[in-house]
């Protein structure tokens, strides 16, 4: 594949990804007004990573991670040192959503809270239990 070609086939495939649902940058909206700390792990490549970090939604996260830029993926089970070590928490405190079951149960694994998403209503539901949305009682 030569140069031209490579560079149009990641233009179409960060086309295709940088699209937003309405409803999942609503939630996170909600989580950032509300004093969640917010962070995004993504095994998106290097290229991708610069131009999710220029969207709007971007801003409401206080750390941005791409495996692209780590050098590891999910669900390599070391990702997650990389994670909680950048975030400076204990796996507990985190709550780790993603739409890949394999990724949810390494996290699992490594002692994080982590919840299969499937759609924004089942993510809120996620975050509601455990009282991290608007409305919410406990503490994040």
């Amino acid at each position: 594949m030569d140069e031209p070609l490579a560079t149009r086939l990641t233009a179409i495939d960060l086309s295709a990804w940088s699209r937003t649902r309405p409803d999942a940058v609503a939630l996170v909206t909600d989580l950032a007004a509300h004093g969640v700390p917010l962070a995004l792990l993504s095994n998106a490549p290097r290229s991708h990573a610069q131009a999710f970090r220029a969207q709007p939604w971007a801003a409401h996260f206080r750390h941005l991670l791409f495996s692209g830029e780590l050098g590891i993926a999910k669900p390599d089970p070391e990702i997650w040192n990389i994670l909680t070590t950048r975030l400076d928490v204990k796996p507990g405190d985190c709550l780790f959503l993603d739409d890949r079951q394999d990724n949810v149960d390494s996290a699992r694994l490594a002692g994080l809270q982590a919840e299969h998403w499937t759609d924004t209503t089942t993510g809120r539901a996620h975050l509601t239990a455990r009282g991290l949305t608007a409305g919410r009682q406990a503490g994040p």
